[in-house]
């Protein structure tokens, strides 16, 4: 693995080519992991890009959620040594049909490592935060829209800079295809307010290749 991603070197991923590396990601990148029932391949093509990750617990569940995807540690393992907590990544098995087009499920294969690789960033930007940092974090995420933006900004940026630019590309131009769809929908309506678009997004890995 790569200590300093090639940003240019993965540009889709195909189901097939990583399947044939299934075995060999299981057995660097699966420690501590509890893989998310039929997207396994997804989540370990998605932990290879987070060498730093290696070690850390790391739960993928299915929850009857409105967020494609989202994480946060395991709230038991808060006073713990940030590298000794378990982090939770949470998939969507259900939504509102306005958001079935942004649902985990029905995302291709590129995407869902993508949207992955997202929610890493936010558990590799967590490691080396203490108890006190974390619970400030979420309170701010809650009740401040510019600190929830720049934290959004900067998750975005650390899924760049390991490699997943091509896929946040994809989901923020399928959320575009969905404003078009659903102007009303206050996800759709507000989502760039938060997040990259796909020029943001383009701007930064152009920089990082430079």
């Amino acid at each position: 693995m790569r200590d300093k991603p090639d940003h240019t070197s993965i540009k889709l991923y195909d189901r097939e080519t990583e399947e044939a590396r299934y075995p060999q990601l299981k057995k660097e990148f699966g420690k501590n992991k509890k893989l998310p029932r039929g997207y396994g391949l997804q989540a370990l093509v998605a932990l290879s890009h987070y060498p730093e990750l290696k070690d850390i617990a790391i739960e993928f569940i299915y929850k009857e959620t409105d967020a494609t995807a989202y994480c946060r540690p395991v709230f038991s393992t808060m006073i713990m040594p940030s590298r000794e907590r378990t982090y939770r990544v949470v998939i969507s098995k259900k939504i509102r049909k306005s958001k079935e087009a942004v649902r985990f499920h029905n995302l291709s294969f590129s995407a869902q490592i993508g949207v992955i690789g997202h929610e890493l960033g936010h558990i590799s930007y967590f490691i080396g935060k203490s108890a006190m940092e974390m619970a400030e974090i979420g309170l701010k995420y809650i009740g401040d829209n510019d600190f929830k933006r720049k934290l959004e900004i900067g998750t975005d940026l650390i899924a760049i800079e390991h490699g997943f630019g091509n896929q946040l590309i994809e989901y923020a131009r399928l959320v575009e295809e969905q404003q078009v769809k659903f102007p009303e929908d206050e996800y759709y309506l507000t989502y760039f307010m938060f997040y990259m678009t796909p020029a943001e997004i383009l701007k930064a890995m152009n920089k990082l290749q430079n």
